[in-house]
Formats: structure tokens, sequence, C-alpha cells
């Protein structure tokens, strides 16, 4: 088993949030981690994601957001980390 596979059977027996960081795209044309990572991911239907980027310039907030969520929505990856999370366990 691959480092990767014991971090993705990891977060499917947790269930802690990932983040999937859109600024990849600027560099390798795809987020960080992997479109395969999150597709892995999406098979257990209840690791909640994150979408974030690297906001070292305040013009590139929510930069590829977009491509972001159609991945995710062609993958039907549905939950989400959201701040109402911080407020009960996970």
């Amino acid at each position: 088993m691959t480092k990767i596979n014991i971090i993705i059977e990891a977060l499917r027996e947790t269930k802690l949030p990932f983040e999937i960081n859109t600024s990849g795209y600027n560099r390798i044309n795809r987020p960080h981690p992997a479109p395969w990572i999150i597709k892995e991911l999406a098979k257990s239907g209840d690791v909640p994601v994150l979408l974030s980027d690297d906001a070292h310039d305040p013009t590139q907030l929510g930069q590829h957001f977009d491509k972001a969520e159609a991945l995710l929505q062609e993958l039907n990856y549905q939950p989400r980390f959201t701040l109402d999370m911080l407020k009960k366990p996970l």
C-alpha cells in the first residue's frame, strides 16, 4: 500500500476533512491533491472537502474554484466542510 493510499484510508476511517487547493491549476493544470485521489475519496461518500487557494496574492483569492466545483460535481462529491462543523465533533 502506498503512502497516499494510507492517507486515503485514514481519511475514510476518521472522516476528517481534506483540502482541495486550487493553486495547482496555475502551475500543473490540476488541483492538489490529484483528481484520482479526490475520486477515491468520493467513493466513501462521507469525507468532507474544503476548497482553498494560495492567498499570497489577493487578486487570486477564489481563483479556479469554478473548476474545482465542476470536478466535484462530475464525481458527485457531496460532503463539504463548513464552519458549522467546527461547533460539533467530527
